[in-house]
């Protein structure tokens, strides 16, 4: 494949020009176990008449103008955003590392995952008699036969075929009771009988290892490249790069400004409420007083005062819907409040019909 020319056209779809470089990106997206034909010619002629396929049906959909849909701006927005975010996140991790210091201090703060729990290596000889278990021992001890050639003819454990060797364990591999035994027993010497629910074990251990902390040499690759993966799966610590955090403090913070924005347009709204009411109320009898002065002005005046009226009164319907359709308490309590008022409102109003009646008639 490295004397492949690049440049060369495969194919023409509509003017539009594939090359051997276009086909090598369409093949970086086949399946893994592909990759390794990728130099049979076979191979590539198939995944050559798919991306001539694909092409042909992106030159269709642009005759069709589905690039000018709205569907279609939506999904490469999309496309766009997730390419960039992928391509920042390759960029700031990348030269990710970690220093001798912090591997040192990882090392030391995590101890317990490099340490290797004490373990003893044992061997077993399993029967359902206690009396066999006890002849057992004294034949070892007198050299009758070896453990193992006892653990091969009278052992029921699986493990004797292997001599009865069980191999290293820890603490809580097996069985309380011969769990116990082993750990408090002394290399090379055979004991027993040991009773667990399995029956009667004649026991022999062959090696015991404390507890050891591994030493920094032997896991330094394996932290180094645990630290490494830690970083780059939080790519705002990186390069002082800082995403916002939508923290529970911030929300809150949020919530509480988005209240007392919410509480200060109520007392607008109240203000407004009142003084119109109270515009309502006075402004008839005013202009009874002075129906010389405002004699030309009746009509104008009344236009007014509905235009107002039913601007306001709609504004208010607005608010009083935003306010009802949240869940927050206090906000359906508010929207209940400017209800209320708007209903004191109307009924004022309402009320006076008679004052602008009779001034409507005086004019």
């Amino acid at each position: 494949m490295n004397n492949i020319d690049k440049d060369e056209v495969l194919a023409v779809v509509a003017g539009d020009k594939i090359t051997n470089a276009d086909l090598d990106a369409f093949l970086e997206t086949a399946p893994n176990e592909h990759k390794a034909y990728f130099a049979n010619p076979k191979l590539r002629e198939t995944y050559l008449e798919q991306l001539i396929a694909l092409r042909s049906y992106a030159k269709l959909g642009e005759e069709m103008k589905l690039d000018e849909t709205e569907e279609f701006k939506k999904i490469l927005d999309s496309a766009r955003k997730d390419i960039l975010a992928q391509m920042a996140m390759t960029e700031i991790i990348k030269d990710v590392a970690v220093t001798e210091e912090e591997i040192q201090e990882y090392y030391n703060n995590h101890k317990d995952d490099y340490t290797e729990p004490e373990n003893v290596k044992a061997r077993h000889i399993l029967v359902s008699d206690e009396e066999q278990c006890k002849r057992i021992i004294e034949g070892i001890n007198k050299g009758e036969k070896t453990f193992e050639e006892y653990a091969k003819e009278c052992s029921t454990c699986p493990s004797s075929a292997q001599g009865g060797d069980l191999g290293a364990f820890g603490r809580g591999d097996m069985v309380k009771e011969f769990e116990d035994a082993a750990f408090d027993a002394k290399v090379g010497v055979t004991f027993g009988p040991v009773r667990t629910q399995f029956g009667y074990h004649v026991i022999r251990v062959d090696e015991k290892h404390p507890a050891y902390l591994l030493p920094l040499v032997d896991v330094k690759d394996e932290i180094e490249s645990k630290m490494i993966k830690e970083k780059q799966a939080e790519p705002r610590k990186i390069r002082g790069f800082e995403l916002k955090k939508l923290s529970r403090e911030s929300l809150e913070k949020d919530k509480i400004e988005h209240m007392q924005s919410e509480k200060r347009a109520m007392r607008v709204t109240y203000f407004l409420v009142m003084f119109y009411s109270l515009l309502m109320t006075f402004l008839p009898r005013a202009a009874l007083e002075y129906k010389t002065e405002l004699k030309g002005l009746g009509i104008s005046l009344q236009l007014i005062t509905c235009i107002l009226f039913f601007n306001f009164l709609h504004w208010m319907i607005r608010k009083f819907r935003r306010f009802l359709v949240k869940r927050a308490g206090g906000t359906t309590i508010n929207a209940l409040i400017t209800y209320t008022y708007c209903c004191v409102a109307i009924a004022l109003i309402v009320g006076n019909d008679i004052e602008w009646g009779r001034l409507f008639k005086a004019f």
